[in-house]
């Protein structure tokens, strides 16, 4: 029979739970994350559409600036042409020349017209294929970002590993309904990273190939023994600070004293 069956039971046990807290928290966490990540992002490329839309009004403004230029034009050769003809003595070369010019900015505008149907239905075009560019390289920016963010992953730093090991073994000595409060007290700004550790992960954190040797039984005994030391010194220090906390109050009290006694003996002389 092995004899350390009760502390492999209870280290797995502890593992998958600790895996389980873990988990939890990190997944919201990642999923927090990626909110964020997607609304950075989404604001970026709204800066880049409303460039974009400035750029194509832009284009849209110097086709009618040219269209009004090429009409007050027209108006004028065409209120020429009636005060010549109301003349009078016309001049016909004069009204000729007129009637030329006049001709040629319609043809201008004749052609400055079909441009601009030939340029509302680029800017269509060319908006249908600027909102799929921004699309793709919005899926690409979140996705850069994400693998960024999983790359470093805290847990294979040293910090993480003594941290995790802290909380299975907390949860070994304590339970797990506390678990989550010293999570908080673990991580309170761990980034987002990928779920999912193994307890074949776990166990080779913290040790449990080595049960069998009962050298992992005798770790464990130390560490709780660690783990109820450190406890006991929390609670020594809350003590005393309550103790001291209570020793000024008394002294703040014992000073106020005298100075309300005084007062009292102040306004029996006076009556």
């Amino acid at each position: 029979m092995n004899e350390n069956r009760y502390f492999t039971n209870e280290v797995t046990e502890a593992m998958q739970k600790a895996q389980k807290i873990i988990e939890e928290r990190m997944q919201a966490e990642t999923a927090e994350r990626t909110r964020k990540i997607k609304e950075e992002v989404k604001k970026m490329a709204d800066v880049r559409w409303r460039a974009f839309i400035s750029d194509m009004n832009e284009e849209t403004q110097d086709t009618e600036r040219r269209r009004k230029r090429i009409q007050r034009r027209i108006d004028q050769i065409e209120t020429d042409i009636k005060k010549e003809d109301h003349n009078v003595r016309p001049i016909p070369e004069r009204v000729q020349r007129f009637r030329a010019s006049l001709q040629k900015e319609l043809e201008n505008m004749g052609r400055l017209d079909e441009r601009r149907m030939e340029e509302r239905e680029e800017i269509k075009e060319r908006k249908k294929k600027e909102q799929n560019d921004l699309d793709i390289w919005m899926q690409e920016e979140e996705q850069r970002r994400l693998s960024e963010g999983g790359q470093d992953n805290p847990f294979f730093s040293d910090y993480y590993v003594n941290m995790l090991t802290k909380l299975s073994m907390f949860l070994l000595g304590i339970g797990v309904s506390h678990a989550p409060a010293l999570l908080l007290f673990l991580f309170p700004a761990a980034p987002a990273v990928e779920a999912g550790l193994s307890v074949k992960f776990l166990a080779s954190l913290l040790g449990f190939g080595a049960a069998e040797s009962g050298s992992f039984c005798a770790r464990l005994r130390r560490f709780r023994a660690s783990l109820q030391k450190e406890l006991e010194n929390m609670r020594k220090v809350k003590k005393k600070e309550i103790e001291e906390e209570a020793e000024r109050k008394e002294r703040r009290e014992r000073k106020e004293e005298p100075e309300n006694l005084g007062s009292r003996r102040d306004a029996e002389e006076t009556e």
